[in-house]
């Protein structure tokens, strides 16, 4: 969440171009496919029969991006094994329809292109080639698929599917993607359901479902009748304001919200919870209805407002919106002219009129309500005998995972060839380095074996003391999804060989502490490119530009990139497109501006220059930073803007009275209106001066700022503020109040929990003590490591308040818990506590205890109830 470009590029690109193609098929390939076209062409005009049209279906429907990077070679692989899964018993049952819309599709979301069909097809075949009916396949598939995942956030870039294997764990995204090219390698339809956001905590999901003869299914409901169960998710979605299905191509359906030529988007809600139609008015200040409006619904999390989701107003400016019970924040603009409003469907404001005018600025201080959480989850009627089975199926496919995971722990390999301690070198500091890299080290995974090979293999490179010291900062400061998702021995050398001979060639104008933070790392946060061994490639490029002045570097390669890249007129969005390695993006030619900026920081870094995002584009020439003026239009125009300043204020933030500790995209955020209305976040940076907390942000011409940010309850409850940024002002203050919680959702515990618990509380001798007291479930799920992660995050500012927290797992040893050393921190193992029948889905327990005495219990998942109950604590 540090850098908004990825996510404000999206949205423009999202409400600006989805537009129906007027480019004929061979056009587009010709466009965008470049050293491909030709043989792409050639291969398509060959086949004849299912493959032909199956070819058709997806190549017609295939995004600019997919164009760039798809060969003749990866569509016939895919092509052939999709067909060959028609084969199997239970596709029979599958519509033609569904078959092209949900199983033959190459991507599943934004992943990189892998060649993932074959492979699962081919592990699963044996498994299923006699299964009778779809629910029997699905159960077998999905028992694989657990097999090579669990959850653990990550973040950045989509990870594919084998990738995801290689590393064993992934966010709930990269499971579905996993999930999903399983069942489809062998003919089982699926779709992703995602809440974009789910609003009333700082999150969002997305999971997969299935189809059976029975209709769309979670996947636990689809299993085959005696197995079937519910999911945690079924249960949260009933809070969620919208969820959504993306399919690929143009299909049609009562529940359609968007319609290109190269997918569908559909409003699902209504499968989880009670919908409510909405209606949004749209006037201008003579009360006349205003038409082609745009309207932005935001959903409240990460510290503010989210859009989610926009649509223009029909010809008597309205919009009709069906979302499940909630509050929204919604903006409505039109050239310039912009208003707001609130619904607030719990409390009966399910139609509003929002009136637009040049002056509007945005003041706001409200309470978003949402529905209570509530435990619900479908009972099957599924006998003992039948869950223990399926328990057991379960328990050895993570056992399978957790084995194959431990036996790619190898940190210990790593250690033979880490430098020695130098004489010059802090001992302490030393140490605590050596084991930061080596704990990464042991995360490698499927990866490990290849790094170690190079690790042994460095001495032999030009500068092996430089090659090591840079391979030691990459394990430090780069995301493990890039590092296991390196494919083979040669990437990880062409990567580590170009970043020596770039570190060399500007060592006199660069230190190494700037190389490493702004050469080795990303500008945008997260990494944006898939790590392929793409550098060495690109270098070849780069060496033809690069001189010993910085700033004509610059300028070289700027040259070089509008000679060579055209800025894409034409563009045609598609939810389904990857993320391209630079190598794709000069292959693709037409470019976005995103993708042009992208491709320009991938060859400046490759040339050794650093960069950084302040909200635009910096280089280091060597004395200062400087900015990169980036205009399509007056390119000979290489001024930075005159009215752009730099501006700053202190922000105090107090909650019911008292002080809290203001912390970005959690309790706030900077952000803008643009000419449709639409309410962006911004950059910001911050720092501490002293006792205060600084924020600092560039104020463009013409430009209102606001800072935005909310408070929570137990419930989800939000109180919500909006502030206009007064730039005269040195001091910014939020007075939030905490909204009145409609349930404590209060559990009565039974009297051989309570003791169960006293004991627990006892043998750490803390019955006179503040404790939260967190207990897992025997078996893991993503809603326990999520508030899990949060909870371990959080146990410093739990430590100033004197509150002692307990991690105990009910008949389960999480080993990365005995590593844990906080002060105020006890992680234990051991027999069942809870005496409750309370289901997997309704796990973690909390309990904040004073003095053995129960404050506050609450059971299930929500990501706020953790900074909740530490504002609770006195």
């Amino acid at each position: 969440m540090k850098n908004k470009l990825i996510l404000l590029i999206f949205v423009f690109v999202l409400i600006a171009t989805n537009v129906w193609t007027t480019e004929s098929i061979t056009q587009r390939i010709n466009r965008y496919s470049g050293v491909n076209a030709n043989d792409l062409l050639t291969y398509l005009d060959s086949l004849q029969g299912l493959k032909s049209s199956y070819a058709d279906f997806l190549i017609n429907h295939m995004s600019d991006i997919d164009l760039a990077v798809i060969t003749p070679f990866y569509l016939d692989e895919h092509l052939t094994y999709a067909i060959k899964s028609l084969d199997l018993p239970y596709v029979t049952d599958v519509p033609e329809e569904y078959f092209q819309h949900f199983v033959l599709p190459l991507r599943i979301s934004q992943e990189p292109f892998e060649p993932w069909r074959k492979d699962f097809y081919e592990e699963l075949f044996p498994q299923v080639a006699n299964v009778s009916t779809i629910n029997e396949a699905i159960l077998i598939a999905d028992l694989y698929y657990q097999e090579g995942i669990y959850f653990k956030q990550t973040s950045g870039r989509d990870q594919a599917p084998l990738t995801s294997i290689k590393r064993g764990y992934g966010r709930c995204e990269e499971m579905m993607i996993l999930q999903m090219a399983v069942f489809r390698a062998v003919g089982i339809p699926c779709r992703p359901a995602s809440a974009p956001y789910w609003s009333f905590t700082d999150s969002n999901h997305v999971w997969t479902e299935v189809w059976t003869p029975q209709g769309w299914k979670i996947v636990p409901e689809a299993y085959p009748a005696k197995y079937r169960k519910s999911s945690w998710e079924v249960d949260r979605a009933k809070k969620a304001p919208l969820i959504t299905t993306e399919i690929y191509g143009t299909y049609e359906s009562s529940l359609t919200l968007e319609q290109s030529h190269y997918d569908t988007k559909l409003n699902i809600t209504d499968v989880y919870s009670n919908t409510v139609t909405t209606l949004v008015t749209v006037k201008d200040e003579n009360n006349k209805p205003v038409p082609n409006a745009n309207i932005h619904y935001y959903a409240t999390t990460f510290g503010g407002l989210f859009n989610l989701y926009s649509k223009k107003t029909n010809e008597n400016g309205q919009v009709a919106m069906d979302f499940g019970e909630t509050s929204l924040f919604v903006t409505a603009g039109k050239e310039g002219k912009t208003g707001y409003g609130l619904i607030n469907t719990l409390n009966g404001i399910d139609s509003i009129t929002i009136t637009i005018s040049e002056d509007t600025v945005i003041n706001a201080n409200t309470v978003l309500n949402f529905p209570l959480d509530a435990s619900s989850n479908k009972d099957f009627g599924v006998t003992e005998a039948d869950k223990r089975y399926l328990d057991n199926l379960t328990d050895l496919a993570n056992k399978k995972r957790d084995n194959r995971l431990l036996g790619n722990k190898k940190a210990l390999d790593f250690l033979k060839n880490y430098p020695l301690k130098q004489k010059h070198q802090d001992r302490e500091e030393y140490l605590k380095k050596r084991e930061q890299y080596l704990e990464k080290c042991q995360e490698l995974a499927g990866n490990a074996d290849n790094w170690i090979y190079i690790d042994k293999k460095i001495y032999q490179y030009p500068d092996p003391d430089l090659s090591r010291k840079i391979m030691i900062d990459l394990m430090l400061e780069w995301d493990i999804k890039d590092l296991i998702e390196l494919p083979d021995t040669t990437s990880i050398e062409n990567l580590l060989l170009t970043l020596t001979e770039s570190r060399l060639y500007y060592e006199d104008l660069i230190d190494y502490d700037n190389f490493k933070s702004h050469v080795l790392n990303s500008p945008f946060g997260s990494n944006p490119f898939p790590q392929t061994g793409w550098q060495k490639e690109l270098s070849q490029t780069t060496d033809k530009l690069k001189v010993k002045k910085i700033d004509q570097t610059v300028k070289n390669i700027h040259q070089w990139l509008k000679e060579n890249t055209v800025f894409d007129n034409n563009p045609n969005w598609s939810y389904f497109g990857g993320s391209l390695t630079p190598l794709q993006y000069i292959n693709k030619k037409y470019l976005l501006e995103n993708q042009q900026i992208y491709l320009f920081s991938a060859l400046l870094q490759n040339a050794g220059i650093p960069l950084r995002w302040q909200g635009f584009l910096e280089y280091f020439n060597g004395k200062e930073w400087t900015e990169i003026i980036w205009k399509e239009t007056d390119e000979d125009d290489d001024t930075p803007p005159q009215n752009r300043k730099l501006s700053e204020f202190e922000l105090i933030i107090n909650s019911d009275g008292k002080s809290l500790q203001p912390t970005p995209y959690a309790n706030f955020l900077i952000a803008s209106t643009s000419e449709s209305g639409y309410l962006s976040n911004t950059w910001f940076d911050t720092y501490t001066s002293g006792e205060k907390f600084q924020v600092k942000f560039y104020q463009e011409a013409d430009q209102q700022n606001y800072i935005q940010g909310y408070i929570r309850n137990k419930n989800g409850d939000a109180n919500l503020i909006i502030k206009p940024i007064d730039l005269d002002s040195k001091t910014v203050t939020l007075d939030f109040v905490t909204p009145k919680t409609s349930s404590e959702n209060m559990i009565t515990w039974v009297d051989q929990t309570r003791t169960n618990l006293n004991k627990l509380i006892e043998s750490k001798e803390l019955s006179q003590e503040k404790a939260l007291v967190l207990v897992l479930h025997q078996a893991g799920n993503e809603p326990q490591e999520r508030m899990l992660q949060q909870l371990l995050d959080k146990l410093p500012d739990f430590a100033k308040k004197d509150v002692n927290v307990i991690v105990y797992s009910q008949d389960r040893v999480i080993a990365s818990l005995t590593k844990e050393s906080h002060s105020n921190f006890s992680y234990e193992s051991g027999p069942k506590i809870i005496e409750e029948e309370i289901s997997l889905d309704n796990y973690p327990i909390i309990f904040l205890l004073d003095k053995s005495e129960i404050t506050t219990s609450a059971n299930g998942f929500d990501l706020d109830l953790i900074n909740y109950l530490h504002r609770l604590v006195d």
